[in-house]
């Protein structure tokens, strides 16, 4: 923790999705939230069904959250 990178997520400027397991035991839905508060374009997305190794877990789910973030982004800049 010796950076100021959590200080900065405010001069972030492209939309940021966060996503996590709704069954994780590591960074979850509060924690991302938190996170997610600080970035101009934030948002949250939890997976159900999966932990801590979503990717390893269920692959499909994890690439079509990816896909569908990548969707939504668009040309645009966050407000």
């Amino acid at each position: 923790m010796a950076h100021d990178t959590f200080a900065r997520l405010g001069r972030v400027r492209c939309r940021v999705t966060l996503a996590c397991g709704a069954e994780t035991d590591a960074v979850g839905p509060e924690d991302l939230g938190l996170l997610a508060e600080r970035l101009p374009g934030g948002r949250v997305e939890v997976l159900e069904g999966i932990g801590h190794f979503g990717p390893l877990e269920d692959p499909d789910a994890v690439a079509a959250s990816v896909a569908t973030a990548m969707i939504d982004l668009g040309d645009t800049a966050p407000a």
